[in-house]
């Protein structure tokens, strides 16, 4: 299906339009994620709204935990759905899973109606993972892809700053009505047409064709003629299923390492962590500023720092931002963790600007692989190794949160501050020999310069 439209209209108001329709689902998950921390003591207090009354700690822990389940179940389902379902349509399912998990809290009697609605909604967000970064990055141009591809993270961001707000001003049952708003909004994906790529896998090159064409409206002929052949040169020269040989060439097994480290970084970066346990890490050491109003200053900034990485990506590169991202965590974590090392022997005011700093950077961190990954990466290993790589990031960040308290216990706040450090240093090292610069650069071209045998990184 295609969204008719009688009037002129340039391409990348398009690829923008049809990207915000897919990020409002983000944006809706990000109201679903702050949605526990603000709803929890509510539930768990003798003014539970639930009809069965107020729930134990251990169904509280279980409301957590169980999105992680559902989120690794729904990334790794998303892999093995055939290549003649497309993007779009997993998508469609996927917001109406949501919609579902919506309806579930709206009617909840009990504590299971909400434990099946988290369950839903981790499938939901898993497999949305996997889908958005790829589907925007196969219908923009090169040199939008970049912001457009971080678009979808700024609304998560401000999906967790409108959750934290409307989750204190609305009551229990009238919240799930805003993310179920924005859940029908992506609906309206139905309209546009499928990635010229995918469409491309299905044989279907009528229906590609017009896709390039809806999508690079107000583009002169020759350009899109040549942007199809080379799409289509891509996919004849790796063809259309997926084998243990295309795992083998050079240029693969480095993208593989690539992705795979960057994946990981968003967790063993402690950005995340750090985040989560806020409250309980910085009531350690006694600031002279309220903790909660520092805890707010946290989230905030990762939001303007979600706007501020989606220009630096398509001006300074991927590559020059990912490791001004990376030295500067390294930096900030050193100094948090000397804080702690010091016993507060330190001015309040560098542990506070150091705790921002890690903010600061750490949303570059959570932000580039999703920009980097599907750039990397042949377009038919697109979905198989997404699945993969937000599986295993869900089951990372499953860990982390499970065991950072005990390992804090045991070796003090300031070893896992260095360790989250000493994993950026790995990481730096990595992307600094491995990593080519990808932006305003075809899938083809950037294998090209992995299968180099020399650096990328020193490669022209």
């Amino acid at each position: 299906m295609f969204l008719k439209i009688p009037f002129s209209i340039s391409g990348i108001y398009l690829q923008c339009l049809c990207t915000i329709l897919m990020s409002s689902s983000n944006l809706a998950g990000g109201i679903f994620s702050s949605w526990p921390s603000q709803t929890l003591p509510l539930l768990l207090s003798s003014d539970s709204p639930l009809a069965s009354g107020p729930i134990t700690q251990l169904e509280a822990s279980y409301m957590v935990s169980i999105s992680y389940a559902g989120g690794v179940i729904g990334s790794l389902a998303i892999g093995y759905v055939p290549t003649k379902y497309g993007r779009k349509m997993p998508f469609i399912v996927t917001s109406l899973i949501s919609l579902l998990s919506c309806l579930l809290i709206v009617f909840a009697t009990n504590v299971y109606c909400i434990l099946v609605s988290r369950f839903l909604c981790g499938i939901s967000g898993g497999t949305s993972r996997v889908i958005l970064p790829t589907y925007i990055c196969e219908i923009c141009e090169k040199k939008f892809r970049g912001a457009f591809g971080l678009l979808s993270l700024i609304f998560f961001s401000l999906g967790v700053s409108l959750g934290s707000i409307i989750c204190e001003y609305l009551n229990f049952y009238t919240v799930p009505y805003v993310p179920l708003t924005f859940y029908l909004l992506s609906l309206l994906l139905i309209l546009f047409p499928d990635s010229p790529q995918t469409l491309m896998l299905q044989k279907n090159l009528e229906l590609a064709e017009k896709s390039i064409r809806f999508y690079r409206r107000n583009v002169s002929e020759e350009k899109i003629l040549e942007e199809f052949r080379e799409m289509k040169q891509s996919i004849d020269n790796s063809g259309e299923t997926v084998t243990l040989q295309d795992f083998q060439s050079r240029a693969v097994v480095k993208a593989l390492i690539i992705v795979t480290i960057l994946v990981s970084t968003r967790n063993f970066s402690g950005i995340n962590t750090i985040g989560a346990y806020s409250g309980i890490i910085l009531s350690q050491i006694k600031v002279s500023v309220d903790l909660n109003e520092i805890i707010s200053w946290f989230f905030t900034i990762q939001l303007f720092g979600s706007v501020a990485t989606t220009f630096a990506v398509d001006t300074i590169g991927r590559r020059f931002t990912l490791m001004t991202g990376l030295v500067g965590n390294t930096l900030f974590l050193t100094i948090f963790g000397s804080c702690f090392y010091s016993q507060g022997g330190l001015d309040d005011w560098i542990l506070i600007a150091s705790f921002l700093g890690i903010s600061t950077t750490g949303i570059v961190l959570i932000n580039m692989p999703a920009v980097i990954y599907p750039e990397i990466l042949p377009v038919k290993l697109r979905n198989a190794v997404g699945s993969i790589l937000i599986t295993l990031q869900l089951l990372e960040g499953l860990f982390l949160v499970q065991f950072y308290i005990p390992a804090s216990n045991a070796f003090g706040t300031h070893s896992c501050m260095f360790a989250f450090a000493a994993w950026n240093v790995l990481a730096l090292i990595v992307m600094w020999i491995m990593l080519p610069e990808t932006k305003k650069k075809s899938t083809d071209e950037i294998l090209e310069k992995l299968d180099k045998k020399i650096i990328p990184c020193c490669s022209k």
